[in-house]
């Protein structure tokens, strides 16, 4: 909501400045930009009333709520999606769980409104196992100590050495959700190469 207005905020000094040297037309082209830029931000402060309102995490299960996310994510931009992995975060609760969703969530958005791409690929697995300190190692049965989330965008990419921009808070609310959950989180991302975030957490 704070980057759509902000997108806002700097369209209508623009055309306050330029106003008299712009044609009728180039007028009402940066208006648009405005209204959508406004548009943008009423729908963000919806989403978020909805998503407090209902907490579909807490209700539905994580898996189920990151299907629906990003299902209505592709349905939405018309990118093409693929998901792996999603029943091994089924046992995930509470503030863990609605991290993991805002996470998820956060990236999309900047996908769809940065990336430009034409792909994603949200992937869950097992990192590493351990035995089963009740059955034993002679079992056979392991059991998953920890998992990687992976979302990857076949996008334009960006330098992640570059300082962000003002008013750019996706990477930083990531990375944020990311600590209260003691997750490890890196970003990889080369310009023309698109962007992998990955995190891994305890299960």
């Amino acid at each position: 909501l704070a980057q759509s207005l902000a997108a806002l905020l700097t369209q209508l000094r623009l055309i306050r400045k330029l106003h008299p040297r712009l044609k009728p037309e180039e007028l009402n082209d940066e208006l648009q930009t405005a209204e959508r830029a406004a548009a943008e931000g009423l729908q963000e402060a919806r989403a978020a009333i909805t998503r407090m309102r209902h907490r579909s995490v807490g209700k539905q299960g994580l898996d189920t709520a990151l299907l629906e996310l990003i299902t209505q994510f592709g349905r939405r931009t018309g990118i093409d999606t693929r998901v792996e992995g999603l029943v091994l975060l089924r046992s995930q609760r509470g503030e863990r769980a609605e991290a993991l969703f805002r996470i998820t969530e956060e990236a999309l958005r900047n996908i769809e409104r940065h990336a430009e791409a034409s792909c994603v690929h949200l992937r869950i697995s097992v990192l590493d196992t351990k035995a089963d300190s009740l059955k034993g190692p002679r079992t056979g049965n392991a059991r998953p100590t920890r998992l990687r989330l992976l979302i990857e965008d076949d996008g334009i990419g960006f330098d992640a050495d570059a300082p962000h921009k003002p008013g750019h808070y996706g990477l930083r609310g990531i990375a944020e959700q990311a600590a209260l959950i003691q997750a490890t989180l890196s970003v990889h991302s080369q310009v023309g190469r698109g962007t992998t975030l990955m995190l891994t957490f305890e299960r």
